[in-house]
């Protein structure tokens, strides 16, 4: 099925009328011109303005462009009584991820990056598909709003109640900055475990939620592995090299070996550090992979049995 999906989007990407969003040799004026036209042909200017964030670099697709994509959160749409979203792809590579997001009362957006269409399997694409329709289905960002209006309002008056009762500003922001973000905070891996539930118990496809986190921490894996690679590659070209080369650049280049050596660790224990407080608390919005496979595994288990 992902081969479909892959030779959809080349197609597209050759068509007559979209060759210029996608070619990399297009001066970006014509690409965003192009992109425009395809997009406003589609969309009405209600629909514009809701999806505004997805249009920067988004391209809309349908029945027509990409039938077999559509088709599929069509279908998936269809059958979990969600009114089927606006589908768009990158115009660019981009990162490798899709987001969601239906505002009021519109039928939603799904935007699909370049990335995961080409380097993914059928599974894993419909898995994250299915993830994002359960944002909308459970009206995520609908209830975002409203909680974050609601926790305003709070914040406002909790806050001015602090202050008037003890005088100091420092209690007054403490006060208005916790009641305004932490509800938010505490809620949204709640809202990321529950959009995975519905594509492992609703959908069906557990399997390909495991594949596509198992395939998020192999690039991790990789991207470190390559990194180290180059380093010993770097290495052993020095020691080759040390008789063409004079002392001061031999020991330039080493200097410059070692460095780049000290930054990358430093970078990746900061990176760590950062994903454990992002993944295991209240302060990321995301779950961690491996608790998001530890979840899916156990539907898995509790059906086998």
């Amino acid at each position: 099925m992902v081969e479909l999906y892959k030779q959809e989007l080349a197609t597209l990407k050759v068509k007559a009328e979209t060759k210029y969003i996608f070619n990399k040799k297009t001066e970006p004026c014509f690409a965003a011109l192009h992109k425009d036209i395809q997009n406003c042909k589609e969309l009405s200017i209600v629909q514009r303005l809701v999806r505004y964030p997805f249009l920067t670099d988004g391209v809309v697709v349908t029945a027509e462009t990409m039938p077999v994509l559509y088709g599929y959160v069509d279908a998936l749409c269809k059958e979990h009584n969600v009114a089927t979203p606006v589908v768009f792809i990158s115009s660019r590579k981009s990162i490798f991820n899709a987001f969601a997001a239906k505002l009021f009362a519109s039928t939603g957006g799904i935007f699909i990056c370049q990335k995961l269409i080409l380097e993914t399997s059928d599974r894993e694409l419909e898995a994250v598909i299915a993830h994002e329709i359960g944002h909308i289905k459970h009206d995520h960002v609908n209830k975002h709003l409203l909680l974050n209006m609601s926790t305003w309002i709070a914040s406002c008056l909790m806050a001015d109640h602090a202050f008037k009762k003890t005088g100091s500003k420092a209690v007054f922001l403490a006060q208005f900055f916790t009641a305004m973000y932490l509800p938010s905070l505490l809620i949204n891996k709640r809202f990321e475990k529950q959009a995975d539930e519905f594509a492992c118990k609703e959908v069906g496809n557990a399997s390909g939620l495991i594949e596509f986190f198992e395939h998020l921490e192999a690039k991790e894996v990789n991207a470190e592995q390559e990194h180290q690679e180059a380093c010993q590659y770097t290495h052993k070209v020095l020691g080759e090299n040390n008789a063409k080369l004079n002392i001061v650049h031999l020991i330039s280049f080493n200097v410059d070996l070692y460095m780049i050596k000290i930054n990358h660790s430093l970078t990746r224990n900061l990176t760590n550090f950062y994903k454990w407080i992002y993944h295991n608390t209240f302060i990321g919005a995301h779950p961690s992979p491996q608790a998001r496979i530890a979840a899916a595994k156990k539907y898995l288990s509790t059906e086998v049995v």
